[in-house]
């Protein structure tokens, strides 16, 4: 019998999910999942340091909007259409820059991306395309494969890219998911759960 899938530990809360990407010596794309509590103490010093730059800049667009205001008063503007659409541009700009900082301090556990250059450097982005998936499926279908080693996860990844390649592809990507089970899967029946969810999930129609 398969180990059992693990739910989030508190009701209505979303693990923290982190996704790492680097790139291997020869390109290939490398992914880890990851919860928050798992960084390292550079990486999370990152992500203060990119809440730090949101400061700065929530501080100046707040002062921003204060002096449009203010040139509004005095006539600098040359109508209150144009102080409105000036006004609410910046205002959209403030409440995206608040919910950043939101996400980066764990006030709100939205799912982030860092990435690793090969030079050391790091940026952060919100997943897309297939890694938006993974995480939308993680966390909507209450899985949590943060209990799990790390290359026990690496492989749940590859297996969910198999099965995307499953529901676009044909019988090649078909017999590319048999072939991953059979040879990095084998006689293995603690992922059986996790393997049956993602089967379920995306499969072809």
């Amino acid at each position: 019998m398969g180990a059992e899938i693990k739910e989030k530990s508190v009701r209505g809360q979303s693990p923290w999910i982190v996704l790492i990407e680097r790139s291997s010596e020869n390109g290939r794309r490398i992914i880890e999942t990851r919860s928050r509590s798992e960084l390292d103490p550079s990486l999370n010093g990152f992500l203060r340091s990119e809440g730090r730059v949101l400061d700065a800049q929530v501080k100046e667009l707040r002062k921003s909007i204060q002096q449009a205001s203010e040139r509004r008063s005095h006539g600098k503007l040359p109508s209150a259409r144009q102080m409105r659409e000036v006004r609410d541009s910046m205002n959209r700009d403030l409440a995206k820059k608040l919910e950043y900082k939101e996400i980066l301090s764990g006030e709100r556990r939205e799912p982030i991306k860092i990435i690793i250059d090969s030079d050391g450097g790091a940026s952060w982005s919100f997943p897309s395309g297939d890694d938006a998936i993974w995480t939308h499926f993680l966390r909507n279908e209450r899985i949590d494969i943060l209990n799990l080693p790390s290359q026990d996860r690496s492989l749940l990844y590859e297996a969910f890219l198999l099965r995307i390649s499953v529901m676009q592809s044909g019988s090649g990507a078909v017999r590319d998911w048999h072939t991953f089970v059979r040879e990095k899967i084998g006689e293995r029946t603690d992922l059986d759960d996790y393997l049956a969810h993602l089967t379920r999930r995306f499969q072809k129609n």
